[in-house]
């Protein structure tokens, strides 16, 4: 049986591993968020919520971890390969974290996380009522 430390390296390592293989698909994203504020002159700043990026990063360690421990990871001789799984588990780990979190959060739409584009600020503008149709001209009374 293993004792505490070791216990809090494949924790630490684990959760590490998982947290790279997260900064590796945050990288991807940004890419695609200042893509798309290019495409819609928008600043990329006010498309990136940072609590997020860091929700995101804790996601990819805790799933990192998880695996490292359900590997049975020995700190003292671990491979390559087995840091790299762990990263790909904290790069793969996160979408089904969050796509389990999300199914048991009810969310409103301003909380998303999406910022609003010239679009989607059009969207949601408040527009003025119909205006009420034209009074028939009195030969086309049907009365």
């Amino acid at each position: 049986m293993a004792d505490a430390s070791t216990w809090i390296q494949v924790l630490v390592l684990g959760g590490l591993a998982g947290a790279v293989g997260q900064v590796a698909r945050t990288a991807v994203g940004l890419k695609k968020v200042n893509d798309v504020a290019v495409a819609e002159d928008v600043n990329p700043q006010h498309l990136i919520i940072a609590s997020r990026l860091f929700i995101s990063l804790t996601i990819g360690f805790v799933a990192g971890a998880l695996v490292a421990l359900a590997m049975g990871i020995d700190p003292a001789n671990i491979a390559t390969e087995e840091i790299l799984g762990l990263a790909a588990a904290g790069y793969a780990g996160t979408d089904a974290i969050e796509g389990m979190i999300g199914r048991i959060t009810p969310t409103r739409p301003e909380e998303t996380g999406k910022a609003e584009t010239r679009e989607t600020a059009a969207e949601h503008k408040p527009t003025a009522p119909d205006p009420a149709p034209p009074a028939p001209a009195p030969d086309e009374y049907q009365g």
